[in-house]
């Protein structure tokens, strides 16, 4: 069970129908569809698994996944209102699909081994996405942004083609390969560790050559939040603000300009102010349509024809109030909250435990700045359907139960 999560994980996030590691586009694996064949293959399993729907039994015991649920069912009954039904189902289906995902996660990671495991697979997974907009960038094939006059890169891989999802998708990982190095000790492991910050610097480096400015606020954020809850907090901070007075010079005039905007507050350019108005017509849209919005996926659809503005709403906020009303603006910020409530679960009884420094404790605190990082690039991104919030959210449902398990053999153990 745990091999075919594994496997399909690594078709989702790699999209291997598109563009297979290291080979290009195999034609024969998108035809045969295999992504939805080993999706099949492994929802079976989960329904003839005993352990796996216990674990999906379970999860409905948690806020979060109860939360993730309801949203979905908003979403779904936003269809026959839409502004677009047709389009709105058609984005339904892809969110439906997410969700299966998620299930997946739930059912099949059983314990901290294969939870630890996963997290390996996550994060091998986005270093091959790194390792694409490399290739583009030592290749010279830039995308040109006129509003800006910046050369940008982004994905070989269609969903990561957009350089602001790409930068987003890679910062939501970087917490995962921070407190690895924090857990074994920066000079326990020299050389793994030397490799983990290899990683984290080619990641960061693809961030700054995407030229998103989302991103650029997402990497500030994390760098914040990171330092702050080190142990070694000062020194964290000075630490941090030494590598970014570097990162800034060394970056180039180029990019210091366009990231020198966000300053300005969308009076530099058209895309900044569309990420203004994007907030400012989504509240408007809810006003209008108060309970369910004009549909999951319509909010361009309805802006053209309330505005005769035709663009994405380019604010998580924007498209959320727009596109889900009140209902579900309020059932996706208790979303956020009960993730946030998992992990802190999860903290909280490791440290009743003694087991504050353990990786468990660490994963949790990675999911935090992982969902924090979702949360700011949220600023200037309709990312609303992403993975990211969902299959973080997941991870947090899964490490509250295997928590929780762990302290009461622990406990059953030490009453004996």
């Amino acid at each position: 069970m745990f091999l075919l999560l594994f496997l399909y994980s690594v078709i989702y996030f790699c999209r291997t129908g598109e563009y297979v590691p290291f080979i290009g586009q195999v034609h024969f694996l998108a035809t045969i569809r295999h992504e939805a064949l080993v999706a099949l293959l492994l929802l079976g399993v989960i329904i003839l698994s005993t352990e796996g729907r216990r674990n999906l039994g379970e999860a409905f015991q948690n806020g979060a996944w109860k939360a993730h649920v309801a949203f979905l069912g908003l979403t779904f009954l936003s269809i026959p209102f839409a502004a677009w039904p047709g389009n709105a189902f058609s984005w339904f289906v892809d969110f439906f699909k997410l969700f299966l995902f998620c299930v997946m996660i739930v059912a099949c990671i059983r314990d901290e081994n294969e939870f630890n495991k996963y997290i390996l697979v996550y994060i091998v997974c986005m270093i091959y996405i790194a390792y694409g907009p490399v290739q583009n960038y030592l290749a010279g094939n830039f995308m040109y942004d006129y509003a800006t006059h910046t050369h940008r890169i982004g994905s070989p891989i269609n969903f990561y083609k957009n350089p602001n999802v790409l930068a987003a998708t890679l910062l939501q990982c970087v917490p995962f390969i921070y407190y690895r190095i924090v857990h074994t000790g920066l000079f326990q492991k020299k050389l793994v560790n030397g490799i983990w910050i290899a990683v984290i610097a080619m990641m960061l480096f693809v961030v700054i050559i995407t030229g998103s400015r989302g991103g650029f606020l997402v990497l500030a954020g994390l760098a914040f939040i990171i330092c702050y809850r080190s142990s070694y907090r000062k020194a964290a901070l000075v630490c941090g603000l030494v590598l970014a007075v570097i990162g800034w010079f060394v970056m180039g005039e180029e990019y210091q300009q366009r990231y020198m905007t966000i300053t300005e507050m969308g009076e530099s350019d058209k895309p900044a102010m569309d990420r203004i108005l994007g907030l400012k017509h989504g509240f408007q849209m809810m006003l209008s349509r108060p309970v369910l919005g004009v549909g999951i996926g319509c909010y361009h659809h309805a802006r053209w024809h309330m505005f005769e503005y035709p663009l994405w709403a380019h604010s998580l906020p924007g498209q959320l109030m727009g596109e889900l009303g009140v209902l579900g603006t309020v059932t996706f910020v208790v979303f956020i909250f009960q993730f946030y409530k998992n992990t802190r679960q999860t903290r909280r009884n490791l440290a009743e435990n003694g087991m504050q420094s353990s990786m468990l404790a660490y994963q949790a605190l990675a999911l935090e700045a992982s969902m924090f990082a979702q949360i700011i690039n949220g600023i200037g991104q309709h990312s609303l359907y992403l993975f990211g919030f969902y299959v973080m959210s997941a991870l947090s449902v899964v490490l509250l139960r295997i928590t929780k398990y762990k302290v009461k053999a622990l406990t059953i153990e030490d009453e004996k």
